[in-house]
């Protein structure tokens, strides 16, 4: 019997192993405490998709250039990390999100919320583009309250890795009890200039990260 529990209890201690979701092409799924490998362009199919890191770290890593983008209105991207775990996108090559081709109107949406950590770690000679074309629609990246705030942390080696470009921008949202935003504020790039002060995105390494305007 006390073989058995032993046995039992060293099951429940070791760590969870987890599997890793591809994402590629039109292949864009909900994923919850599993890992994502980006290995191509992503295409967005649902009008919402997200990951979630409740249970166990999730980690995000792509394997060359790769541009996730809208395709129709009213899309969204939600990241949630409860604590004591966390959302990691290893960005070892550029990675682009983009809001939705010939609908310069159409933003693309990244909500990320809970009391856990979201994470962006990019590499020396990589970049991570919250972007538009001249006729595309851009990328909101909005820091989301409902209780608690998430720690959110941009990590780099150097100036000029985190780009907002044109209709693109960074901000707090703040929700309102029946759930529908109560106030956003936000710094818009394409009101940035290379003159526009330094924001702090790492409080570990107090690196600063300046808003670049693009196009």
């Amino acid at each position: 019997m006390k073989k058995t529990i032993f046995y039992f209890m060293t099951l429940l201690l070791l760590p969870k192993m987890h599997a890793t979701v591809i994402w590629q092409g039109t292949n864009v799924v909900d994923v919850i405490n599993e890992n994502i490998l980006i290995t191509s362009n992503c295409k967005l199919t649902n009008n919402i998709t997200e990951i979630h890191a409740t249970e166990c770290d999730v980690t995000v890593e792509i394997t060359k250039d790769a541009l996730i983008e809208a395709q129709q209105n009213a899309q969204y991207i939600y990241v949630e990390a409860v604590w004591p775990y966390s959302v990691t996108f290893k960005v070892h090559h550029d990675l682009e999100f983009r809001g939705v081709e010939n609908q310069p109107t159409e933003d693309l949406q990244i909500y990320v919320y809970g009391n856990g950590a979201i994470r962006w770690e990019i590499d020396e000679d990589s970049k991570l583009k919250f972007n538009s074309t001249s006729s595309s629609g851009g990328v909101k990246l909005w820091i989301s309250y409902d209780n608690n705030f998430p720690i959110h942390i941009f990590k780099v080696s150097r100036q000029h890795q985190i780009t907002f470009g044109k209709r693109c921008s960074i901000g707090y949202s703040i929700e309102g009890n029946c759930g529908t935003t109560a106030l956003e504020t936000f710094i818009e790039a394409d009101d940035a200039n290379t003159d526009m002060p330094y924001i702090i995105m790492d409080e570990t390494s107090q690196f600063a990260v300046k808003l670049i305007a693009v196009g």
